[in-house]
């Protein structure tokens, strides 16, 4: 929650230039530092002019497409955990929750797929929206954050139409919607973005466990009809609209995100049905030696996971008789 002033102290921006230089540090590697080293030579100089920027109500509106501010929440020390620590909880909840079901003898279901060209498809302007507004305040905002917050977003949804008028132009064709990727505001724009989705799948009958890293989602739940082919099955999760494309759309209205056209990539998407001792040593392949399965792709199986006692359960789960494991590629 921002303080009750016309903009955030020396010290709120003082924490905000040091939670930006380190994500930046983690996320780039880098990249960018040499200009913050800069910055900083001349910090209590350039707090001050970015203190009376905000004063004036104008926030993101003068600044140029590539740079980013963030506000932080005083009692936090960090706007975001180091990533590789939180992938591994993204990783290891979901195989936890099917081995512990399939333990107690129950039939699982493990679904996993992504959100195509994820930050491409938002539209941010849900966040102006009353329902989205109301949800603040029924957290506790008081008026003069709200106020504050409209002001705030106003201006960054006004970047944000810079850099889409600029990116029309460098690719010379019409872009309406999207975020910067990389981004530290777009992080936090694209997370509340799917906050209804996370909401939706959580409280479908028979979820057990369900996480999202960014644009990637793994639900594990009770299995039903395992003859159910990929969209019946992903149907009783996601609220998708019709259609046989390539792409599996969800259904932004009922998100309350119009506007935007999240949809996954029915290529990607994979479904297992899992049960008994061939279940469980799936699962145990998978997670056997996960921590080196952190790729590029995030497939649910890498395979750098097949090393070790990853490949004898594997294999053992295959060659089982009458073995109850399926994988859902393709729809028939």
């Amino acid at each position: 929650m921002l303080r009750p002033s016309s903009a955030p102290t020396i010290a709120d921006l003082y924490l905000a230039f040091r939670q930006a230089k380190t994500a930046l540090y983690f996320e780039k590697r880098g990249v960018g530092l040499v200009e913050l080293a800069a910055y900083e030579q001349h910090l209590p100089k350039n707090l001050k002019a970015l203190q009376r920027k905000l004063e004036k109500g104008t926030w993101f509106d003068k600044l140029a497409v590539g740079e980013t501010w963030i506000v932080p929440k005083p009692h936090r020390r960090w706007v975001f955990e180091y990533w590789p620590s939180r992938y591994q909880q993204f990783r290891a909840a979901p195989l936890e929750a099917a081995k512990n079901a399939l333990s107690r003898g129950e039939q699982t279901l493990i679904i996993n797929g992504d959100l195509a060209s994820f930050y491409d498809t938002v539209e941010p302007s849900f966040m102006l929206g009353e329902q989205f507004v109301a949800g603040l305040r029924a957290h506790g905002e008081e008026q003069i954050d709200l106020d504050e917050y409209r002001r705030a977003t106003t201006s960054l949804l006004r970047a944000y139409g810079r850099y889409r008028k600029e990116a029309s132009r460098r690719a010379a064709i019409p872009i309406t919607i999207g975020i910067p990727i990389g981004a530290l505001t777009s992080r936090v724009v694209a997370n509340l973005s799917l906050a209804p989705l996370d909401t939706h799948i959580a409280a479908q009958p028979g979820v057990l466990c369900y996480r999202r890293y960014v644009d990637d989602l793994v639900i594990v739940a009770k299995s039903g009809d395992v003859n159910q082919n990929l969209l019946g099955t992903i149907k009783q999760f996601l609220p998708l609209l019709d259609g046989d494309d390539e792409v599996l759309r969800l259904d932004v209205h009922t998100l309350g995100r119009a506007g935007s056209e999240f949809q996954l990539q029915k290529a990607k998407v994979r479904v297992h049905h899992l049960a008994g001792v061939p279940g469980i040593d799936f699962v145990e392949a998978v997670a056997s030696d996960f921590t080196k399965a952190v790729s590029e792709r995030r497939a649910f199986v890498d395979s750098a996971t097949l090393v070790g006692d990853g490949v004898t359960h594997l294999i053992r789960a295959g060659e089982a008789e009458g073995s109850p494991l399926r994988v859902l590629r393709e729809l028939p």
